[in-house]
């Protein structure tokens, strides 16, 4: 039961593009569905005021149920880069996290009102550190508050503690873009 709530998810449909306006927050979801054996993994970015894109996850490679806190990212799999929008697709598509090409394949962004880049950056590096937990302080809880400090309208989104990741990926909000393959 608990295992279903590691991280992964995966859905592949269409290549829609995805509206990239300069003047507003984005964030992108990336889910890997074959993930925590089937029961989903998920990725992040989120669009930096430089019009540049901040992304990662943590993949906890270990698959320990709990991993302590540590300075060092790499105890927890947590991985970030930054990059245009290009190489953002590029590297959750072709396996840069480590877990090879096409174990990401699809992902969802939502366009924000508001933007904090430096405070979802410094989410984003509190999270690559704070340790592991399956139910609790996974990939899906630390995307989301990385979303969360982002911007003020994803303040409200549902709590990801003890949820599936390939379910959460599927009910985002409304405002989030369809389901796209990458």
């Amino acid at each position: 039961m608990a295992a279903a709530l590691l991280c992964g998810a995966g859905l592949a449909v269409a290549n829609a593009p995805v509206a990239h306006a300069q003047n507003a927050g984005q964030v992108c979801m990336f889910s890997a569905p074959s993930g925590a054996d089937g029961l989903g993994h998920i990725g992040w970015g989120f669009r930096r005021d430089d019009g540049t894109w901040r992304f990662g996850s943590t993949d906890n490679p270990g698959g320990a149920w709990s991993v302590p806190p540590s300075s060092d990212p790499a105890v927890t799999g947590s991985w970030t880069r930054d990059g245009g929008w290009d190489q953002m697709l590029a590297a959750f598509r072709s396996g840069e996290s480590g877990h090879g090409a096409g174990f990401y394949t699809r992902y969802r962004c939502d366009t924000t009102p508001d933007d904090n880049s430096g405070g979802a950056a410094q989410q984003a590096a509190d999270e690559a550190t704070n340790g592991y937990s399956l139910p609790t302080n996974n990939c899906l809880t630390k995307a989301v508050d990385i979303f969360k400090a982002y911007s003020t309208r994803l303040a409200n989104l549902p709590d990801p503690a003890w949820q599936v990741p390939n379910q959460y990926f599927t009910v985002l909000p409304t405002g989030w873009s369809s389901t796209t393959s990458l």
